[in-house]
Parts: C-alpha cells; sequence; structure tokens
C-alpha cells in the first residue's frame, strides 16, 4: 500500500460519561482524497465504511452526503452537476433501499440527508453519476450530526424540462459489474475551538478501524495547538479508561506544558477496539486556554 495522509475531522459531537467523567466523542466523517475529474454519464461508486464498534453510536444521528463542485458553485446544470444515489447495496435495482438522493423531480442540490438506524449496516454506498458535461469536477463528504444540528441549507438548481429529461437517462444507465467500489477515507476534528481551564482537564475520545482505504498498520498523529502563544497545554492519549497521567492505559503523552503538543499511536497499540482517549490538561497564563485538536492518519 502507498503512503497515505488523511485529516481526522470533527462535524458534530456528543457526549459519553465514563467513571463520572464526560467525555467529548468525536464522530469519524468520510471523504475522497483527490479531486474527481468524471467522465460524461459516467457512474463512480463509493463507500464509507462504519467501524462496527461505533455503529450503534451513530443509531438515530442524521448521515449527510455533501458534494462539492469547486468549479461550478452555483451548481448551474450547463455546467455540468452530478446527481448521487445512497444506500447500503452496490447495485441500485427497483428492491434496494435508498437513504437519500440529491435530485427530486426537476431539482438537483449540492447535499442530502437521512436518518441513520444501525440495522441499514456498516457500509454506505454513494453512486455517483456524471452529468453530459466533459469538464464536472467533484469531491465527496460523509458525516454523522447529532440530529439536534442546525443543518445548512443545500445549493439548489432547476432544471429545464430538457435538462430534466437528460437527468433521467442518466440515472436510468444500469451500473456495470466491473465498476470499481471506492473506499472513502475517514477523518475527524474539531471544528470549533476547545476550552481547557488553567489545571483543568477537557476529554475526547474517538475511534479508527482498518478499512481498505487505510488498512491495519496506520499511525494516527494527534495534534493540539492552542489559539495564543500563551495558551500551554500536556496531552495525554489512552487505549482504554481511566485516561490519567501514570496510568498503564496511557500510551504516549506530550508533557511539555506548551502551546504545541503532539502524540502518536499505532493501531497495534488500541486494537482490536480502535479507541483512542485523551486527556488534555490546561497549564496557560491565563484562566481559561483555546485550541484546536486535529489529527493526522498515516497509512504505511
Amino acid at each position: 500500500m502507498g503512503h497515505g495522509v488523511f485529516a481526522i475531522v470533527l462535524l458534530s459531537t456528543s457526549v459519553v460519561t465514563v467513571f463520572g467523567q464526560q467525555y467529548i466523542r468525536l464522530p469519524t466523517s468520510y471523504v475522497n482524497q483527490q479531486l474527481v475529474r468524471p467522465e460524461a454519464k459516467s457512474i463512480q461508486v463509493w463507500n464509507a465504511s462504519v467501524c462496527a464498534s461505533v455503529s450503534k453510536t451513530y443509531h438515530g444521528y442524521v448521515v449527510m452526503v455533501d458534494i462539492n463542485l469547486p468549479e461550478n458553485l452555483k451548481w448551474n446544470p450547463l455546467l455540468g452537476v452530478v446527481y448521487a444515489t445512497v444506500s447500503n447495496g452496490t447495485s441500485i435495482t427497483p428492491t434496494t433501499p435508498v437513504f437519500c438522493q440529491n435530485y427530486e423531480a426537476d431539482t438537483a442540490k449540492s447535499s442530502c440527508n437521512y436518518l441513520y438506524d444501525e440495522a441499514m449496516g456498516p457500509n454506505i454506498i454513494v453512486t455517483v453519476r456524471a452529468g453530459d458535461s466533459s469538464h464536472i469536477q467533484y469531491s465527496l463528504g460523509v458525516s454523522f450530526v447529532n440530529k439536534t444540528t442546525q443543518l445548512a441549507s443545500a445549493k439548489k438548481t432547476i432544471l429545464s424540462p430538457e435538462e430534466t429529461k437528460k437527468m433521467y437517462e442518466i440515472l436510468a444507465l444500469p451500473v456495470k459489474s466491473a465498476v470499481a467500489v471506492v473506499n472513502l477515507v475517514p477523518m475527524i476534528r474539531l471544528d470549533t475551538p476547545g476550552v481547557v481551564d488553567t489545571l483543568g482537564v477537557a476529554l475526547y475520545t474517538f475511534n479508527v478501524c482498518p478499512s481498505q482505504a487505510i488498512g491495519s498498520t496506520f499511525t494516527i498523529e494527534i495534534v493540539v495547538v492552542g489559539a495564543q502563544p500563551d495558551d500551554a497545554f500536556s496531552t495525554y492519549a489512552c487505549k482504554a479508561l481511566p485516561c490519567t497521567a501514570d496510568n498503564n492505559n496511557v500510551i504516549i503523552a506530550d508533557i511539555s506544558d506548551s502551546s504545541i503538543n503532539v502524540v502518536q499511536v499505532s493501531y497495534n497499540q488500541i486494537a482490536p477496539t480502535g479507541d483512542v482517549f485523551l486527556t488534555i490538561f490546561g497549564f496557560g497564563g491565563k484562566e481559561t486556554n483555546q485550541f484546536s485538536l486535529g489529527a493526522v492518519v498515516r497509512s504505511k
């Protein structure tokens, strides 16, 4: 397997109480690793594979499927758009359950969403059909969002009768068995700054499991960066709870009490669950410390 890099990204959080302490759970998102330039009327099939150990956690969450057209931000149909169908199967038939799609009647839009049920299974299959333009470029993301979160409005375009007819002709094209299923890459990060009191702690947990996209020999580099130079921290990464200093559960720690903390863990240190627990101590010069939290997973 070639070298791969991706960021681990937070879009919505939940709180888990363990041993009387509240850990903020960072849900996993999934993205394609590079911009796609499909041929006109071609079909790509993508899979976001949810870790079995956390599929119950996402029960009742909203799954957001977002498509970005960087050269057609307003989704002008004359410049080319794409049509996505989301299911748990690689072949779309009349009996295949369709969870959401980014088109309806004469409208195409940049996203669709649905309520996740663990009975749907671990695979979120997104079938993307390119329009009849030869200049389409897109990227794709799948994320779990707490159902109480205010969802961003999708970009929409109204198709002319002729464009609508073309769309349904494209949608009628069968998915050939030879079309390869490409695995989306998992990612996690804080999208708003974290806050920890000086001499206090901030607690986080997330999960990364092996997949065809990253293999099973990956490492996770976790980075905490202060918002200001006098924001300072020490960070402990653990394989289990409790996650405290001088505990056998600690895999590695950065106790530099500085504005930048970096720790790295390998999958074999967190196998088989894939759970990572973080305890971030505040050591800044003010009463509170703000920080960004992210990670990079490096597959070998």
